[in-house]
């Protein structure tokens, strides 16, 4: 499964709170987009990364299929079909950092709530509610429904990364599908630009054997320019045959964040109503 959206939420949010109240020195990132992606067997670290997966990737050549018949394999290799719902707990580690735990809630096809703790405290939070975005404030403790631009671009960062039954060509205006070889191994590589430039530029590599997205590759926007970023997977994890990622690696620019998948519940009682924008449901400890 790729779930892209939650682990860039809860990053931008440690970021965002590490400079506000722990006066890291560091300028806080631009909620721009979203995502964290899925690697298995590439091997990078953030005193290394120096350049971009497409400079290092060689021997590009034409795709042997279609971008629909890609995405009809990923589907199937995710395995997502008996899944309805989850709840999972993740935890992020900044190197030499302090320690965060995100919860995601999921309910088919594109309802999600997504909330940041730290210390057993909940930092923030967000509603995904079908075609609607919802952000909390705990100071106030009030949700805003974000409109115009900015929820165009967090839906179409949902649908190119999260969402299980996506679509890439209503998605994405131009798609460029090709064959690259990135460390002696065979990727299918796709460029997605979305319409009107909502969100940068996507490159997802999918492994040609085993048809699971393993590099996603694009620019963040920080406060000093953008910023290479790169998502990792090291292993998985299998619920009714679903691929959920277990270890996982964020890298901007030279900084590298770990995650790790503490609890994963499949297929529980969740309703739509669950994911109204209400104070009622968010759990203040975790």
């Amino acid at each position: 499964m790729v779930y892209s959206l939650e682990g860039f939420i809860l990053l931008n949010r440690v970021i965002k709170i590490n400079k506000q109240q722990y006066i890291i020195k560091m300028k806080t990132f631009r909620k721009l987009f979203y995502g964290f992606g899925l690697i298995s067997t590439l091997v990078l670290s953030s005193s290394c990364v120096t350049e971009t997966i497409s400079e290092i990737e060689t021997n590009e050549r034409e795709a042997n299929l279609t971008v629909e018949q890609l995405q009809y394999k990923i589907r199937i290799a995710n395995n997502t079909s008996k899944i309805y719902s989850f709840v999972m707990t993740q935890s992020l580690r900044a190197r030499g950092g302090d320690i965060y735990m995100l919860k995601t809630s999921y309910l088919r096809p594109n309802y999600y709530k997504i909330a940041t703790y730290k210390d057993s405290k909940l930092l923030g939070m967000e509603i995904y509610n079908n075609e609607e975005v919802y952000t909390y404030d705990t100071k106030s403790t009030r949700f805003t429904k974000l409109e115009g631009r900015k929820k165009k671009a967090r839906l179409a960062m949902l649908q190119a990364t999260a969402t299980e039954d996506k679509n890439y060509r209503s998605l994405f205006s131009e798609i460029k599908l090709t064959l690259v070889d990135v460390n002696n191994k065979e990727y299918y590589k796709m460029v997605g630009i979305t319409k009107n430039n909502l969100i940068p530029p996507i490159t997802i590599y999918v492994n040609k054997k085993t048809f699971l997205p393993e590099i996603v590759e694009s620019k963040m926007s920080t406060g000093s320019g953008k910023e290479s970023y790169y998502s990792i997977t090291k292993s998985y994890t299998e619920k009714l045959g679903a691929k959920f990622p277990n270890e996982q690696e964020v890298i901007i620019g030279l900084r590298t964040y770990r995650y790790i998948l503490e609890d994963l519940k499949v297929n529980i009682d969740l309703k739509v109503d669950d994911f109204e924008p209400k104070k009622a449901w968010y759990e203040p400890n975790i």
